[in-house]
């Protein structure tokens, strides 16, 4: 599964990764739409559940100007493999 937004936690072991991470934000009161790509793998009729996680960044903390972030919530999935 794949989003247009990136994946910072993959960018923290694959630096090459942070090259295509791009986070939306989003005020407070706002809502925001993220697209997602789900490419299944694996046999036809397998049933597949999982959950996709909505994190949080900060940016700038200090004393050092880190990046830090939570899990917000998980949003749960079940497709069934065509």
């Amino acid at each position: 599964m794949t989003s247009v937004t990136g994946d910072l936690w993959l960018g923290s072991i694959v630096p090459s990764g942070l090259a295509s991470f791009s986070p939306v934000v989003i005020n407070p009161g706002d809502s925001a739409t993220i697209d997602v790509t789900i490419t299944p793998a694996g046999t036809s009729g397998i049933v597949v559940r999982g959950n996709r996680y909505v994190n949080d960044l900060v940016n700038g903390v200090s004393p050092y100007g880190q990046l830090a972030g939570d899990e917000l919530t998980a949003i749960p999935y079940t497709y069934t493999i065509g």
